[in-house]
């Protein structure tokens, strides 16, 4: 049996917890959770059978390094280390309740932004307008950068099915 005191003590962490809410936890979950669905849509346009890729049960670094692999182009952005900066603050913060846990994290992501966005006029966004806010265009940052992905992916795989079309003329017999 807990003691008053012990109660007392948990139902102060407890409300500590949930009292408020955290801005920067929110953006970074709901962003990560995006950022993720863009990477499976980027891979499953390279599969002929998606429902097989999605029983392989690939998680967020899988996804990654496996749509960063397919990338024609882009295999060697910085953007790649934006991603896992993002994925590696989302870690900290899914993982650890401390708010100082994250502050490394929060700062590479910050560093790697302003060194993406050094021509643009947002580069200081962070500074200006705080880590809120610093993140969330560094996630749609990112989001930006894996949508003109994506659009390639859906081109790879138009050409694909056209070439189908010529190459097994068996399989479309009936079309």
């Amino acid at each position: 049996m807990i003691s008053e005191s012990e109660k007392e003590q948990f139902l102060k962490i407890f409300g500590d917890h949930f009292n408020t809410v955290d801005e920067q936890a929110q953006i970074l979950l709901k962003g990560h959770l995006l950022i993720e669905e863009k990477l499976y849509d980027i891979i499953s346009n390279f599969v002929f059978h998606p429902d097989a890729l999605e029983k392989a049960k690939l998680g967020f670094y899988q996804k990654l390094h496996l749509a960063r692999s397919l990338s024609l182009d882009e295999s060697n952005s910085s953007m790649w280390e934006l991603v896992l900066a993002i994925n590696s603050l989302r870690n900290k913060i899914a993982h650890k309740l401390a708010t100082e846990e994250r502050e490394k994290p929060l700062e590479l992501v910050k560093m790697l932004f302003t060194k993406e966005m050094a021509e643009d006029e947002l580069k200081n966004v962070w500074d200006t307008q705080g880590a809120v806010v610093g993140l969330s265009y560094s996630i749609s940052l990112v989001l930006g950068f894996l949508l003109s992905f994506e659009k390639e992916s859906i081109r790879f795989k138009e050409i694909t099915e056209k070439l189908d079309l010529i190459i097994n003329t068996h399989r479309h017999k009936n079309e």
